[in-house]
């Protein structure tokens, strides 16, 4: 029987301290597990259930020993955080969760989109001084973000067996040219926005000719709504489908900052073995048409880490920049069971 690490926190004090300054409670999205792990051994799966749990598997079970006795009790009591890890080992029959299901899948570079009709990644799409930029930008640009609504906000609607199922945290959004409604999952047309800017501008351009050889030169597409998601360790976001009627075949994501992997899936079958892991590179841009746009869902699952040609791959803050063209006539795909 393996032997799993199970770590967990313990919340130290009150939320404030002397001062009255209050503090953030310890929260495992926000630590460099593989850095904390390194000094015992090699990890081989990471799975986080919540903010304040989450179980680790060592590539042999010495490795897990001297883990828990490193580990046990280590407190965080600083002026951002406070709390302690409490460590123990569970047998692998403990979990929850079928075997299986124990961890993300790997997903190799450069294979799964192609399994994909209509889905296209281009690797290195921008440069590392224009992502740089681009993360200034956005780090820099206080008064352009906002919060999706609660009840409208896909990143707190966790559905397959990787989501973390509790307490995920409110992702950051700024739109360009129209705002995107989350109650009509439309783009605001009765109030457009004047706001492109100028470090968006170069990117916008390429992308617009990259969607238009995609699409075969089919119609003269061009983006004019666009929104950043911010995604910081451990959020992402729900399966969905891009409203079919509110956008035109075409949809780009530009990915910055950090690696990550998506899950898509057909519409009508989501079942396990009916996934498609796809590695989406931090500066790339995958674009959306046909099938991968109208049938496949797509989902980054809200975790810590994504295993990536056999490597377990820490995320960083990634911001996407999604860049659609607004449709005005109604749908008329072929699916007709996945249209609004």
């Amino acid at each position: 029987m393996e032997e799993i690490l199970r770590v967990r926190v313990k919340h130290l004090l009150s939320a404030k301290d002397i001062n009255g300054f209050k503090r953030q409670k310890l929260d495992l999205r926000k630590l460099d597990m593989n850095e904390l792990m390194a000094p015992y051994g090699q990890v081989e799966q990471y799975r986080l259930n919540t903010p304040y749990s989450a179980f680790v598997k060592f590539s042999n079970s010495q490795d897990a020993k001297k883990a828990k006795l490193g580990l046990n009790h280590k407190k965080y009591d600083n002026e951002t955080c406070f709390g302690s890890l409490h460590v123990d080992i569970v047998k692998r029959d403990t979990f929850s969760r079928a075997d299986k299901d124990f961890g993300p899948k790997n997903a190799q570079t450069g294979v799964g989109f192609a399994k994909i009709k209509g889905l296209v990644v281009i690797e290195n799409y921008i440069d590392e001084d224009t992502e740089k930029g681009l993360i200034d930008y956005f780090e820099t640009s206080h008064s352009a973000w906002e919060n999706p609504p609660d009840d409208e906000d896909a990143t707190k609607k966790p559905v397959t067996a990787d989501d973390i199922p509790s307490q995920p945290t409110r992702r950051r959004v700024q739109h360009y040219g129209y705002k995107f409604d989350y109650t009509t999952r439309r783009g605001d047309t009765d109030n457009p926005l004047d706001n492109w800017p100028p470090i968006i501008e170069p990117i916008r351009t390429k992308v617009d000719t990259s969607v238009r050889d995609a699409l075969n030169n089919r119609f003269e597409w061009k983006s004019d709504q666009a929104t950043v998601n911010e995604y910081v360790r451990g959020e992402g976001i729900a399966k969905h489908i891009d409203t079919h009627s509110a956008f035109e075949d075409g949809i780009a994501s530009v990915s910055v900052g950090s690696d990550c992997v998506f899950r898509f899936a057909p519409g009508d079958d989501d079942a396990e073995d009916k996934v498609i892991e796809v590695v989406i590179p931090k500066r790339s841009v995958f674009i959306m048409t046909g099938d991968s746009r109208y049938y496949f869902t797509h989902q980054m699952p809200q975790r810590n880490s994504d295993k990536i040609d056999n490597k377990i791959v820490y995320r960083g803050t990634r911001y996407s920049i999604t860049f659609r063209q607004i449709k005005n006539t109604p749908c008329s795909c072929q699916y007709k069971t996945l249209c609004e």
